[in-house]
């Protein structure tokens, strides 16, 4: 008869932080059942390493996402530009995968820099709805910076603005529709819209940071809708000052059009939210100019 040995009591002492530390390790870092990334399906572009967890949705991506960039290019007027380093795109087919394995609520864009240059972009979907509402926003911003690397430079504003353009008209009249019940003191003057960093909009609240995405959308659809493009583009590559906006847009101050401003997206946001807007009013096309 073999007899089970009691464990002594400072043997038990001795393992009992490394159990605690188990147990911690367990709940925060659960295991991931999963493929890995390698081994993912997976296809390669001119500018993108596509990794999918579904091969259906992969294949969609290897299809269509060098068009998807040309269209984000395009309907802004703006120069197709391929891109300068290696951008990895992942997809999974739902939310709770992309937290197992990424770590990540949602979709995202990574733009990875050392200074102002670009080393690798990362582009992470959850393609748990249309393409046409999860890939354009997030694709926007990782153009756009790309753009920047070839010495476009365009405001920070006008990337988070235009991302938002680029989705779908629910999406867009999402977005808009809460500015109409916002105070003043709440609100973001054009002179920060346009003056907003990148770093700087990173230390903002999450609300303050989705005021500054809503109110740069309806800052680029006054400035393109009511100017026309070339305007649009001559201002999106100067450095967005008083003068430039006296000298391209003719108002006499910054004040001026801070007022005009906030009257538009007052406006806009209650006939969106009216349905009065037409469709047309809120989509972006190019002009043959």
């Amino acid at each position: 008869m073999i007899k089970k040995r009691k464990m002594c009591g400072s043997v038990a002492t001795a393992y009992r932080p490394i159990i605690h530390c188990l147990i911690i390790f367990l709940v925060l870092f659960p295991t991931i059942t999963i493929a890995q990334e390698e081994e993912w399906n997976r296809w390669e572009t001119d500018n993108f390493i596509i990794l999918s967890y579904d091969k259906g949705q992969g294949e969609y991506l290897y299809r269509n996402i060098e068009k998807m960039k040309d269209w984000v290019f395009a309907r802004w007027g703006l120069p197709n530009v391929e891109f300068s380093g290696e951008c990895k795109v992942a997809c999974v087919p739902t939310k709770e995968l992309m937290r197992d394995v990424y770590r990540l609520d949602g979709s995202y864009a990574e733009i990875n820099r050392t200074e102002d240059k670009i080393n690798f972009t990362r582009l992470y979907l959850v393609l748990d709805k249309s393409p046409a509402e999860v890939i354009p926003i997030s694709l926007t911003d990782i153009c756009f910076a790309e753009l920047c690397q070839r010495n476009i430079e365009i405001g920070f504003w006008a990337r988070r603005g235009m991302a938002i353009l680029n989705g779908t008209l629910p999406q867009i009249r999402e977005a808009i529709v809460p500015l109409k019940d916002k105070e003043a003191r709440d609100l973001f003057t054009s002179k920060a819209l346009f003056s907003m960093t990148e770093k700087e909009w990173l230390v903002l609240q999450k609300e303050s940071q989705e005021i500054f995405d809503q109110q740069a959308a309806v800052v680029c659809l006054l400035l393109r809708k009511e100017f026309g493009q070339s305007k649009f583009l001559t201002f999106l590559l100067t450095d967005n000052t008083e003068k430039d906006m006296t000298d391209i847009f003719g108002f006499s101050t910054e004040k001026r059009f801070n007022e005009a401003f906030m009257r538009y997206l007052k406006n806009l946001s209650s006939d969106i939210d009216e349905n009065k807007t037409p469709d047309s009013y809120l989509q972006i096309t190019p002009n043959k100019e």
